[in-house]
C-alpha cells in the first residue's frame, strides 16, 4: 500500500494553466443546455392551434366569454415570449462564441513521443 501512495506522490500533472480545455467544457454546456430548451420553449404558432380549436369548440355566448377571459388572463404572455426568444437567441449567440473561440484555440501542449523520451531511434 505503501508503494502505490509514494508512486502516485511522485506523479507529475500537467494543468492547463491558459485556460483552453475551459472552453471545450463551456461549449459542451452551453450545448446541452440551448438545443433542449429552444426546442422545449420556442413559441410555437398560436394561429394555427387556434384555426383548429374553433372549428371544434362551441361558439355560443358564453363559450365566447369563457375563451375571452382565458386569453385576457395572462396579459404578460406577449412580454414572456419576448423575454423567452431574447434569452434563446441570446444563448445561441454564446453558444456560437464559444464554438468560434474553440475552433481558434491553437494548439500549446506538447507531443509525446517516447522515442525522444528514451532517447533512441525510432
Amino acid at each position: 500500500m505503501s508503494m502505490l501512495l509514494s508512486s502516485m506522490a511522485g506523479s507529475k500533472f500537467q494543468y492547463d494553466e491558459s485556460g483552453g480545455t475551459f472552453f471545450y467544457f463551456l461549449l459542451s454546456f452551453l450545448a446541452l443546455v440551448v438545443i433542449p430548451c429552444t426546442y422545449y420553449f420556442w413559441p410555437k404558432d398560436r394561429k394555427k392551434e387556434d384555426n383548429k380549436r374553433d372549428r371544434k369548440q362551441c361558439h355560443c355566448e358564453q363559450c365566447a366569454q369563457k375563451e375571452h377571459y382565458l386569453r385576457n388572463r395572462e396579459p404578460l404572455r406577449k412580454v414572456k415570449r419576448r423575454v423567452i426568444k431574447f434569452l434563446l437567441i441570446l444563448g445561441w449567440i454564446a453558444l456560437f462564441a464559444c464554438a468560434y473561440k474553440v475552433a481558434h484555440l491553437t494548439n500549446d501542449y506538447i507531443n509525446w513521443d517516447p522515442f525522444e523520451i528514451l532517447q533512441i531511434d525510432p
